[in-house]
């Protein structure tokens, strides 16, 4: 990609604005019933910016990337704003980014397979379907990558370039029924490049593709429901994807502050309260996101709340989980209930009751839980194995080793501990 200078050219914004250079690298390859009828890739790019004026937004872009072009964009998208503001102004309001500077690669620089590589995976994937699934009506393999690069300036001072692959395989099975096909397609891949995500041998996908099978099969054996309006139970995935584009998008700040519906409602309950809705930027149960946001529209660097521990310390305490929360009895009511997302571990300073169903619930989500005595002695743990924090504990644990690096701890530990009782004297 064409590495623009981006940050020279911070002194042609006149007022709010924002300078954007996104290049995508795209490959699609499609083969439907053994036939190949997508063999596509390509390469797009462009330069746009946004300026923000009486309030008003206003807006150009180019697609031929230079500083030139860059600086032009600026000035017609200024221009532009401007020329609104002045037909009529609007009291809106705008949320600016903090001056973040952002400097990140997910490319780890695997050597790239020829097309025909691919092409010749799909055709052994495609063979094993008709070797091991004669009854259905029609089969599809699809293989998709792209590379989104991007870079950002703002008046405001913050600076990103971000390179985020993304690789994905899917298979799509149909079944015939007496009221028409059905169909089931299930998707491997994400965050990473082709050669990352598969392996190059068609029978390592037998086991994922049986499953397909067997899903299109249920599904083709299931009943066509009655019209109307019925209570239903939303797969988490699919409430989870209408709940980011139902509440998410109206939640943002900015568009809060334009005049959103929720603009009413802040501070407000708005949902109930055995409800947690929680939108990851980059990092979801100690892994990156399929798709990380490290920095906003607006250049403010996207933080992830920091993971807290529970802390136990009275007698007759009872632990159980309720829709993803850990729950507190004591004397038999409920006194605090803790959503699990960003729950690092539970710690016991006495002796508690905690369920099976909690433990098991802890560990699949590898939630640590500590044995302590009152006055803090350590007993015991239990710990997932593949716990997500074991790079950081090794890492800890090499640090122990090292005499030097122990005395500097300590030493900041002791002169921090009586600067706060000096400040406190």
């Amino acid at each position: 990609m064409l590495r623009l200078d981006l940050k020279s050219l911070a002194n042609e914004f006149k007022t709010y604005g924002e300078l954007r250079y996104h290049e995508n690298r795209d490959i699609r390859l499609m083969m439907l019933n053994g036939q190949l009828t997508m063999n596509q890739q390509e390469t797009s790019r462009g330069i746009s910016a946004r300026s923000f004026a009486n309030g008003y937004w206003g807006f150009s872009s180019h697609s031929t990337p230079s500083l030139e072009s860059a600086k032009k964009a600026i000035a017609e998208a200024t221009r532009n704003a401007q020329f609104l503001g002045s037909r009529k102004q609007k009291h809106a309001k705008i949320v600016t980014g903090s001056g973040a500077h952002i400097e990140k690669n997910f490319s780890k620089g695997v050597s790239k397979r020829a097309m025909g590589f691919w092409i010749d995976l799909m055709k052994g994937i495609d063979a094993l379907i008709v070797e091991n699934f004669k009854d259905l009506q029609a089969r599809s393999v699809r293989l998709m990558a792209l590379d989104m690069e991007k870079h950002l300036l703002t008046s405001e001072g913050s600076l990103a370039h971000t390179l985020i692959p993304r690789a994905h395989l899917m298979v799509a099975m149909t079944k015939n029924t007496a009221t028409g096909p059905v169909t089931y397609y299930d998707t491997k891949g994400g965050l990473g490049e082709l050669e990352e995500h598969f392996e190059t041998d068609p029978e390592s996908f037998r086991e994922w593709l049986e499953k397909i099978y067997l899903r299109v099969s249920e599904k083709a054996s299931g009943i066509i429901p009655e019209s109307g309006v019925h209570d239903v139970v939303l797969n988490s995935d699919l409430a989870g994807i209408l709940a980011h584009e139902a509440v998410g998008h109206t939640v943002e700040s900015d568009i809060v502050l334009g005049g959103s519906v929720a603009k009413d409602y802040l501070g407000q309950s708005v949902a109930s309260p055995m409800v947690t809705l929680v939108d990851f930027a980059h990092t979801a149960m100690g892994k990156i996101c399929p798709q990380p946001i490290l920095i906003d529209d607006e250049g403010t660097e996207a933080k992830e709340a920091g993971m807290s521990a529970l802390y136990i310390s009275e007698y007759g305490t009872s632990i159980g989980v309720v829709n993803d929360r850990v729950q507190i009895r004591r004397k038999g009511k409920v006194v605090q209930e803790v959503p699990a997302l960003h729950l690092e571990r539970v710690v016991l300073l006495t002796p508690a009751n905690i369920t099976l169903p909690a433990v098991r619930f802890l560990m699949e989500r590898g939630i640590d839980i500590a044995y302590l005595s009152p006055n803090g002695t350590f007993h015991g743990q239990f710990t997932r194995g593949d716990g997500k924090f074991v790079e950081q504990r090794l890492a800890q644990f090499r640090r122990f080793h090292e005499a030097e690096f122990r005395l500097a701890l300590a030493k900041q530990f002791v002169t921090g501990k009586v600067s706060n009782m000096l400040a406190l004297w």
